[in-house]
């Protein structure tokens, strides 16, 4: 049987548990959240086999790619994986009521970032399903009248931002939901990059409709499938694109946002080997955050391309 794409997985925030979350963070107070976190994740762990499979797979790559990471891919270990991700959802929650500790996020390129949107020059971010995204609100505190613009997919972010969107305490912040960037989208993004704005765009799951605009490429020592539209929708932007990864530390959250390139250039004769270049410094960053904090890249769902194969056999 062929194994279902990412979108039609449930993410482990469905509604009643994002409820009852959000029900004890905000009135009971997010240090008892763990008695009520620990039977939901253990639910999860010991009914959602295809998630223990696909965390183990992972980790086992992450272990494996280099001497120095220690981690072993064991039941514990996957374990503490959806645990992780739960606390990334109750962030998530944090972020969105603004009861986020912005003290505690930590952003050194904030200087950079912000000289850029002082000269109204918009910025593409490309970001990965690591750490917590919603964390990068913080950048919308650069400056009082900027606009932080996140494209996310529709089927699951739905069923998320049903919840989350009535919490919604500021409004520098828009979700655009897209199962594909239209004309008409790729036209909304260039005004806002022309007036100043950032645009975020994940770059680590395949295209809601299917394998068209996709390549394959060597993610921690195996072939996995990667989008190519991120680095077609930055070519058409025309603006200085970074890697935005936000990950969470013992005191807060680290906004790992690094330069890599001014404008992205896709040539119609190899526009595809080229945008393989971007990809690539990509994949390099988001490998070495991968084995510096194992448990926070969050896809538990049939990633790599063998791994595909032998679920369809």
């Amino acid at each position: 049987m062929a194994d279902r794409h990412w979108a039609e997985i449930e993410d482990f925030g469905i509604l009643w548990g994002m409820r009852l979350l959000i029900f004890v963070h905000r009135y009971l107070g997010r240090f008892i959240l763990p008695i009520f976190l620990y039977p939901v994740v253990t639910y999860y762990w010991l009914t959602n086999s295809r998630a223990r499979a696909s965390s183990r797979e992972y980790l086992t790559r992450v272990a494996a790619s280099a001497a120095d990471v220690d981690i072993q891919p064991d039941g514990w270990t996957v374990f503490r994986h959806f645990m992780h991700f739960a606390h990334s959802v109750l962030d998530r929650v944090a972020a969105w009521t603004g009861l986020l500790d912005r003290d505690k996020v930590v952003f050194p390129l904030r200087a950079e970032v912000e000289a850029r949107l002082q000269r109204n020059q918009g910025v593409m971010m490309i970001s990965a399903h690591m750490g917590c995204l919603e964390v990068c609100r913080a950048l919308a505190s650069l400056k009082d009248d900027i606009k932080l613009n996140v494209l996310v997919h529709t089927t699951n972010a739905a069923r998320m931002n049903a919840v989350l969107e009535p919490l919604n305490s500021e409004h520098a912040l828009e979700l655009i939901e897209v199962s594909s960037v239209t004309p008409a989208t790729t036209i909304e993004l260039v005004n806002k990059i022309n007036q100043g704005e950032l645009v975020v765009m994940v770059g680590d799951r395949v295209p809601v409709s299917g394998a068209d605009n996709t390549v394959t490429a060597d993610f921690l020592g195996a072939p996995a499938q990667f989008a190519l539209g991120p680095w077609i929708l930055a070519h058409i932007l025309k603006c200085p694109v970074y890697t935005l990864f936000c990950i969470r530390g013992e005191t807060g959250y680290n906004i790992h946002c690094e330069f890599l390139t001014e404008r992205v250039l896709l040539p119609r004769k190899n526009r595809t080997e080229k945008a393989i270049e971007y990809l690539g410094v990509y994949i390099e960053r988001m490998e070495r955050y991968c084995r510096a904090t194992p448990l926070q890249w969050f896809n538990f769902y049939p990633y790599w391309v063998e791994q595909n194969l032998e679920q369809e056999q």
